[in-house]
């Protein structure tokens, strides 16, 4: 079977650790700068932003080909919310996507593409100083009004390009020395990524009653706090005052 590595980097106004990548890849902003991607030991090849989509990866796609990616989920979300929309290519099924970083874990290897390349000895390694660059150009370098401007200069992004490709190297060399997932691991990973594109049900007229009950309670323990104290201990929460006025009056 025939296998895609793929890796994407992109740029934001929205902060993917704080917002995570569903909100992340929604974002009116959150553009693709470029794709890697190279079929089973062939050269990597580079896609950027603007080009049409590669008629092989295409073909590779709508055939039902198999997609391997460090941390796919963030490839597969790129994937569905903003290759298919606003590019036009087709999108892939859930189970063509198989998570390197997946089968890291499963061998209690590290999570992060550096630290797991380091402990399988490949001889290709993750660009740290490109990581860094990567990170400054996925945020904007300023604002003019409400409008981001970009770390677009032709340097910084011939470099950028030369660490997304060297991301797939890497991640196709460590794919090798990794055990693959067993088919029931595998599907508990397509279910465990269905989880996490269904979301969960919150009822949220319950914990806005809860956060009222909080409160309230919070508000009423206070004041009779403060009122045992003759106001030294304003809150249950200031712990550090309650002992002192404790300790004053011969509590160890």
């Amino acid at each position: 079977m025939t296998t895609l590595h793929a890796d994407v980097e992109t740029r934001s106004v929205c902060d993917l650790k704080k917002q995570g990548a569903y909100a992340y890849v929604l974002h009116p902003t959150t553009t693709p700068w470029c794709m890697a991607y190279a079929f089973d030991d062939e050269p990597v090849a580079l896609w950027k932003a603007g080009e049409p989509c590669p008629p092989r990866v295409a073909a590779h796609i709508e055939a039902g080909g198999e997609i391997s990616a460090w941390n796919a989920n963030f490839e597969r979300l790129v994937w569905k919310a903003i290759m298919g929309p606003r590019y036009g290519w087709p999108v892939p099924r859930l189970e063509q996507f198989r998570c390197v970083m997946a089968q890291a874990f499963a061998m209690a290897l590290p999570g992060s593409l550096d630290a797991a390349s380091a402990a399988l000895g490949l001889d290709v390694q993750k660009d740290a100083a490109g990581y860094r660059l990567m990170l400054q150009m996925a945020k904007p370098r300023r604002k003019d009004g409400s409008t981001p401007v970009w770390w677009d200069g032709e340097d910084r992004l011939r470099r950028l390009y030369a660490y997304c490709m060297n991301d797939v190297a890497t991640e196709r060399e460590a794919d090798k020395r990794l055990m693959r997932l067993r088919p029931s691991e595998l599907a508990l990973y397509h279910l465990d990524q269905r989880i996490n594109d269904r979301g969960v049900f919150v009822d949220q007229r319950l914990c806005v009653a809860a956060k009222k009950v909080i409160r309230q309670t919070t508000e009423k323990l206070d004041a009779e706090m403060k009122r045992v104290t003759g106001g030294v201990v304003e809150r249950c929460s200031n712990a550090t005052v309650l002992v002192n006025w404790l300790k004053q009056r011969g509590l160890d």
